[in-house]
């Protein structure tokens, strides 16, 4: 695919919407209130942040090239939300419930997690 910028204002993205989007570097991620299913899976999303998820689904952001994450008010995330997301290093989830956070981010240990804001 050769989409670079999703710049309109999308309040859902649905399953697998940006699936094998390698390209892709910038969505406008800040009016979205619901993601499905492998929205971003192996996709090349940079950066996502919003004040209004409260849950990241099953892949959502597997094998990405995600470099910062930043939810204010997500407290789930499910199974391999983030895996393989070798790239991250800022992820900002201060009400992620800590015993997912085991689960889910033990994939980069030299990720900076900021869990407390």
């Amino acid at each position: 695919s050769s989409l670079l910028h999703v710049d309109a204002e999308l309040e859902e993205i649905g399953v697998a919407c940006f699936y094998n989007c390698y390209s892709l570097s910038h969505v406008k991620t800040e009016s979205i209130k619901r993601l499905e299913w492998g929205s971003f899976m192996n996709s090349g999303i940079s950066a996502f942040r919003n004040s209004v998820l409260t849950n990241i689904p099953i892949n959502c952001f597997a094998n990405s090239f995600l470099q910062t994450f930043i939810c204010e008010n997500v407290a789930f995330a499910q199974a391999n939300s983030f895996e393989n997301c070798h790239l991250l290093k800022i992820f900002v989830a201060p009400n992620l419930e800590t015993e997912m956070m085991m689960q889910f981010y033990k994939f980069n240990l030299i990720c900076d997690l900021d869990l407390n804001n």
